[in-house]
Order: C-alpha cells, then sequence, then structure tokens
C-alpha cells in the first residue's frame, strides 16, 4: 500500500511538471509574484503591465492547468518550488 501511494505522489510530481511546461514564461514570472503575496494589481506594477494583463495570465494559467481557483493556482505553484524564488528587480 506504501509502495502504490508512493507511486502516486510521483505520478503526481511527473504530472505536475509536465503541466508546468504548459505555461509561458511571462505566466511563470506571474505565478512566482501571485505566490509572494502580490495581488494582481502589484503584480502589474512590477512587471509594467496593465491589471487586466495579470488577470487575463492567470485565468489562462487556470484553464492550462485545469484548475478551479486562485487557491489551487497557489498550491499548484507552491507544489512546484515556484513559492520560494525571489524574482530578479
Amino acid at each position: 500500500m506504501l509502495a502504490r501511494n508512493l507511486q502516486h505522489d510521483q505520478d503526481s510530481m511527473q504530472s505536475d511538471n509536465e503541466k508546468l511546461l504548459l505555461l509561458s514564461k511571462k505566466q511563470v514570472s506571474v505565478l512566482r509574484l501571485l505566490c509572494q503575496g502580490m495581488s494582481a494589481k502589484e503584480c502589474a506594477e512590477h512587471l509594467h503591465l496593465s491589471h487586466r494583463t495579470i488577470e487575463s495570465h492567470k485565468y489562462r494559467m487556470l484553464d492550462k492547468l485545469n484548475l478551479d481557483s486562485h487557491n489551487a493556482l497557489i498550491q499548484f505553484a507552491l507544489r512546484n518550488g515556484l513559492g520560494m524564488q525571489e524574482m530578479p528587480v
């Protein structure tokens, strides 16, 4: 049973890693900032984009990753180590 659970965890991680490859570099940048607790408006200011562009990236990520909420998006990012990296200024 333990081996089955470990295999499931490995499959989930591999699946997450494959999903991560679906995101553009800009989407990954936005996701990292969201994981750091920034609002869409703060992300927009940091990346010199409009608030609507950030929201568009967020909704496209939700669609690409087949997720249903902002919290699920953040959890996905944290599982994949995106919340731990600092963005260059």
